[in-house]
């Protein structure tokens, strides 16, 4: 009888993180993304950018435009991370969907790490602040600087692409204010 209550336990506690989970999920705003948020400031005014060899380079004006594009990859991290963990979490979930979350939080954990390290070695070459976010074999690098030359730009290219392997990257300059 000790295992049955042990077991309805178990699966009340899992259903309740999952039903928060949900609920956590569905009543944040969906319109963290820097894009959609950029739409409703009026402080970012400009942006430039220039594409060369599929790379491309920008500079972007706001007040705390890194912030928000801190923010809204932290968000976007969080929810997949979430994801991964309902699946694992489901009883209705097979072993092998288990398994692919499991791989999928450690992939995402591990990218997060990378993300991290690049940041900072980004800010060690005196930067002011960096943001790295990576989507699929995009990554957009995010640059606090007073100015931001052809070979400012190619140097940080070259460490994303050493430490990621060959994708395709975006470095916008926040400018210093």
């Amino acid at each position: 009888m000790v295992l049955k209550k042990q077991t309805v336990w178990l699966l009340t506690m899992l259903s309740l993180i999952v039903v928060l989970s949900v609920y956590y999920i569905t009543s944040s705003p969906t319109t963290n993304t820097p894009t959609a948020q950029s739409s409703k400031t009026k402080d970012q005014a400009t942006a430039s950018s220039d594409v060369k060899d599929g790379l491309t380079t920008s500079d972007a004006t706001s007040d705390d435009a890194l912030s928000e594009y801190r923010l809204a990859k932290d968000d976007e991290d969080r929810k997949t991370a979430q994801q991964y963990e309902a699946t694992m979490a489901s009883d209705d979930s097979t072993a092998a969907e288990v398994s692919k979350a499991q791989d999928g939080l450690e992939s995402l954990q591990t990218m997060s790490q990378t993300e991290s390290k690049l940041e900072d070695e980004i800010m060690a070459k005196g930067y002011k602040d960096a943001v790295v976010s990576t989507s699929g074999s995009t990554v957009s690098v995010y640059v606090k600087a007073g100015s931001l030359s052809n070979k400012q730009t190619n140097e940080i290219m070259r460490m994303v692409n050493s430490e990621l392997g060959d994708v395709q990257v975006t470095v916008t300059r926040e400018p210093v204010k």
